[in-house]
């Protein structure tokens, strides 16, 4: 009796979801059916493929993996993209963290995706499940947690993503555990080859002074976004089309024929976009977090307690009236940090440095001097200029007039005889003209201007 005891408890957290069946399993035992029992209704459920392991429930609930993860996608796109609850990210942020790896570590028990099949076999489901190490990783870059206290830092701490509270989470545990997250989906993204470990290597660690990789990084994000935005408009309208030819369909009381294979690529162009778009934002993420991480690095917890209380005096002192805000809040130290305190001290300024700061600012003066000088002084006023203007104006109109008579006379003394022989020997000469210098132009005139 405790033999069938104890396999109907084992066969109860087997079955938990099926709490019906787990009855009929104790009352089969019983009766001597346990042959068959475990043959009708365990082979079926161990029997499964492990691409259909999207669609089994991941807990007493009837949530599949798939539905836990759209709801999980929903919270985290209004919450933590959208603003809806500005107020409240970062309770949204550790939350999330909490659900997405349990998720997870429920999808890795499940054999959900394998690192042994390729990227084409996979299902549409399965490759947006590939998001999740990146949602994981993103919302530990959104925590900023307390100080570290000494408690914190004696304990050792682990490089790999591993399950705790983030609730007492320091920003430097943040960053360490989201760099580690960011590993698992390189990790991922490099087995299925959706990248390449040659542009992973150079795009993940980028020098301050490699400005064109940093250039082709953000360009290269920028275009990805696009494309995903894109992908994610298309996939929002064959909902909402097929949500409308539904309604439509039960009005008039007809099935809505299937068109499943537009969305199903819709979708599948979608999550690959996703992940494109993720190792490129990733790796900006990445360099963006390595200088504040070294930061936090840099200074021990007594000295972060320190300068925080420190701080907080300053900041007391300021709201009495006794210190300026802005000279006496923070004073930036050579390594780039940040500390409270009181002026900067500076040195006495000597006699010789004194006479060279003259000299420079002499030098100064007279550089300016000598450019800003007025290089063209009025001649004349407006009025001068006028009457000029109109006099020229004037000659010009005589010396025309001048030209047309003598023209006209010229034309009278020559007669038509005339006048055509001389058009023609200046055609003549033209044409000798345009024989010594040919044209090299393209265009028609060639090289007459």
């Amino acid at each position: 009796m405790h033999i069938y005891l104890a396999v109907w408890e084992v066969c109860m957290s087997f079955f938990n979801f099926l709490p019906f069946f787990s009855f009929i399993f104790f009352f089969g035992i019983m009766n001597g059916r346990c042959a068959h029992f475990i043959f009708f209704f365990a082979f079926p459920i161990l029997g499964r493929k492990k691409g259909s392991n999207t669609t089994m429930s991941i807990d007493g609930t009837n949530m599949t993996v798939k539905g836990r993860f759209n709801e999980l996608l929903r919270q985290y796109e209004e919450g933590i993209l959208g603003g809806m609850y500005s107020g409240e990210q970062g309770t949204i942020a550790r939350s999330l963290i909490s659900q997405f790896e349990l998720l997870w570590r429920q999808m890795a028990v499940m054999g959900v995706v394998s690192s042994n099949e390729q990227l084409d076999d996979l299902s549409t489901s399965s490759l947006e499940l590939l998001w999740i190490p990146y949602l994981i990783a993103d919302l530990y870059q959104r925590i900023q947690g307390p100080l570290p206290t000494l408690e914190a830092t004696s304990s050792p701490s682990s490089s790999a993503p591993e399950t705790r509270t983030t609730s007492d989470m320091t920003r430097e545990e943040a960053l360490t555990l989201s760099r580690g997250w960011y590993d698992i989906f390189f990790q991922w993204m490099l087995d299925y080859e959706v990248v390449d470990e040659r542009t992973l290597e150079k795009y993940r660690n980028i020098h301050p002074d490699q400005r064109t990789q940093r250039v082709e990084l953000s360009r290269k994000r920028r275009e990805l976004e696009a494309e995903k935005q894109r992908y994610e408009q298309q996939v929002q309208y064959l909902l909402a089309k097929r949500k409308r030819m539904q309604a439509l369909a039960e009005e008039d009381g007809d099935e809505l024929e299937d068109t499943n294979g537009d969305e199903e690529d819709a979708l599948r162009n979608r999550a690959l976009s996703r992940l494109r778009w993720s190792i490129y934002e990733s790796c900006q993420q990445l360099q963006l977090s390595f200088r504040e991480l070294e930061m936090l690095q840099a200074l021990s917890p007594e000295q972060r307690q320190a300068i925080a209380i420190d701080h907080q005096k300053t900041i007391e002192a300021v709201q009495r009236g006794e210190k300026s805000l802005g000279r006496h809040t923070y004073t930036i130290l050579p390594g780039g940090l940040i500390t409270p305190g009181g002026p900067i001290p500076t040195r006495q300024v000597g006699s010789i440095a004194m006479s060279a700061i003259a000299n420079q600012q002499a030098f100064r003066q007279k550089v300016v001097n000598e450019l800003m000088v007025e290089r063209n002084p009025p001649t004349m006023t407006l009025q001068e200029f006028a009457e000029a203007e109109m006099a020229d104006v004037q000659r010009r109109m005589d010396a025309s007039a001048a030209a047309k008579r003598q023209q006209e006379e010229e034309d009278e003394r020559l007669g038509p005889d005339g006048v055509e022989e001389r058009q023609r020997q200046r055609d003549t000469r033209l044409a000798d003209w345009k024989e010594d210098h040919p044209p090299i132009g393209k265009t028609a005139k060639g090289n007459y201007a």
